[in-house]
């Protein structure tokens, strides 16, 4: 089974840089969108409490 494209990632950061904190505990996600020939950042969502 292939995946279909575009995929999309949630990254749980608190600085922007790196993966550094649990889902559980974030208050916001970085939004990635992934094709085979790109990576990109099209937004930050915030969580709503």
């Amino acid at each position: 089974m292939r995946p279909e494209f575009p995929l999309y990632l949630a990254v749980a950061s608190k600085e922007g840089i790196s993966i550094s904190q649990h889902f559980g505990h974030a208050k916001a996600f970085r939004i990635y969108e992934v094709t085979p020939a790109e990576c990109r950042f099209p937004e930050n969502r915030e969580v709503v409490a």
